[in-house]
């Protein structure tokens, strides 16, 4: 069913990583880290502004693939993996 999707990719998508985007997303996952809010503690991180929370690209676009149709309910999310080099900033795309 699936067989002709795969090594297929979407389009490109631009995110944008908004501030009020993460810090509402920070408040939703109950994590008040600093370096989410505080722009006095981030300036003075090692990273000197604010960043995003790790899984905050949950929340990205990542386009469509034309002729992909996945169910609205039932569908479940079996595994993922994220690796990362750099927090995402915000406020860059």
């Amino acid at each position: 069913m699936w067989q002709p999707f795969i090594g297929k990719r979407s389009e490109s998508v631009t995110n944008w990583v908004e501030r009020g985007a993460v810090k509402r997303f920070a408040e939703a996952i109950g994590d008040w880290n600093p370096l989410y809010f505080d722009e006095d503690v981030a300036r003075n991180s090692r990273w000197g502004q604010l960043i995003a929370p790790p899984t905050f690209p949950m929340t990205f676009d990542y386009g469509r693939i034309e002729g992909l149709s996945l169910p609205e309910s039932g569908l479940i999310h079996g595994d993922q993996t994220f690796h990362y080099r750099r927090p995402l900033f915000v406020g860059e795309e």
